[in-house]
C-alpha cells in the first residue's frame, strides 16, 4: 500500500495542475541499494576530511607555539611533543585512507570515488 502526501500550492486544492504528490522518503531508502552505499561513502569521506583538517590545524598550532616559545623549556617540551603527536595523527589518517581503499578494492566499493585512469 503506497501512501502519498498531497501538497496544494496556491489556488483551488482540487486543480490537478497545482497539486504536488510526493512519495514517502522511507520507501526510496529501503528499496534502493545504492542509497546505503552513498551514505557510507559520504560518511567516510567526511570523517577523513574533518579528521585531516583537525590534525593539520592541531599540528600547525603546536608548531606556532613551539616557534614562539622564546626559550621557555616547559612550552618547548609540551609543544614539540604535541607537534609530533599531530604528525602521527596525520600519518594514521593517511594510513586509514589507504586501508579503506584496499578494503574497497576487495569488496568493490569505491569509498572515496577516486580513481587513477
Amino acid at each position: 500500500m503506497n501512501r502519498y502526501l498531497a501538497l496544494a500550492i496556491g489556488g483551488d486544492s482540487g486543480d490537478a495542475s497545482t497539486t504536488l504528490v510526493l512519495p514517502k522518503p522511507i520507501d526510496h531508502l529501503v528499496n534502493d541499494p545504492k542509497v546505503l552505499s552513498n551514505i557510507l561513502q559520504t560518511g567516510f569521506r567526511l570523517a577523513v576530511f574533518i579528521a585531516s583538517l583537525a590534525a593539520l590545524a592541531y599540528t600547525l598550532y603546536q608548531a606556532y607555539r613551539w616557534s614562539t616559545s622564546q626559550g621557555d623549556k616547559k612550552i618547548i617540551e609540551e609543544s614539540s611533543g604535541a607537534f609530533w603527536h599531530g604528525i602521527l595523527g596525520l600519518i594514521i589518517i593517511l594510513s586509514s585512507f589507504f586501508v579503506l581503499n584496499i578494503i574497497g578494492y576487495f569488496f568493490q566499493i569505491n569509498f572515496f570515488r577516486f580513481s587513477l585512469k
